[in-house]
């Protein structure tokens, strides 16, 4: 999937990608290649010198915009506070990547509910009543990438 005209029109260049946990691993993989597809790209991850560090460098090849969001996802409202930026400013999102999580897996998720919160997994029933719902959530209308967890209070 190298050629950008072979891929699924969500990824086509002015879209709206929304990646977590997006200053390394994964996340900053999937960042690179989404800015350099021209997608505008909202890079959230912890605030600090290595989400500075990784939007400066996927700033080097995005071809659209890019928005760098010190997001803590285990905070409810932080998420909230993300949510309602990227509605403000993009409108709808194509591409949502849950990719934040940070520790050692906590077992199943029934079992130690607390434990996966603090992985970064609050989005449990609990939490959407807290949230509730927004007028002001964008529409992400095409793709999310892995299981709903903070996508719910995303607005999807």
């Amino acid at each position: 999937m190298n050629d950008p005209a072979s891929l699924p029109s969500v990824f086509a260049p002015g879209n709206v990608a929304v990646v977590t946990g997006a200053a390394s691993g994964i996340g900053l993989a999937a960042a690179r290649r989404f800015a350099g597809l021209g997608m505008t790209l909202v890079m959230a991850d912890f605030g600090g010198k290595a989400l500075e560090r990784a939007a400066a460098e996927v700033a080097e090849v995005a071809e659209g915009d890019l928005l760098a969001a010190a997001t803590d996802v285990s905070q409810v409202a932080q998420l909230q506070r993300l949510r309602d930026e990227v509605a403000s400013r993009f409108g709808s999102v194509s591409v949502l990547m849950n990719n934040a999580g940070v520790g050692n897996h906590p077992g199943l998720p029934w079992e130690n509910g607390e434990a996966w919160q603090k992985l970064g997994c609050p989005a449990t029933a609990s939490t959407r009543q807290k949230c509730g719902a927004s007028k002001r959530a964008p529409e992400i209308t095409n793709l999310v990438l892995r299981p709903k967890t903070h996508a719910q209070i995303l607005g999807c």
